[in-house]
């Protein structure tokens, strides 16, 4: 991946299930931390986009303003480099 722009695609079904509301629920998924450790991973200046799928909102069980801030928490590393880059475009 070293010089090439990355592009992040998350379905959050892959999450176990209680995190983030979607149509399918799985047990044994991924937790936020697993998630965000991959993104952590990833040099900030190399992400090209990023494309966020399969949020199901209604869902009585899981609250809709803790899974959007779950979801910011898990790419807070990522949007100050890419907000400055877009700036200096």
């Amino acid at each position: 991946m070293t010089g090439r722009p990355v592009w992040i695609h998350v379905d959050w079904d892959v999450l176990e299930p209680g995190y983030i509301p979607t149509a399918y629920k799985i047990p044994a998924g991924m937790l936020p931390r697993q998630i965000a450790a991959i993104f952590a991973a990833l040099p900030a200046e190399s992400i090209g986009g990023v494309e966020l799928a399969v949020f199901e909102a209604g869902d009585p069980d899981v609250p809709e303003v803790l899974s959007v801030e779950l979801i910011v928490e898990s790419f807070q590393h990522l949007q100050q480099p890419l907000a400055l880059r877009h700036q200096t475009s």
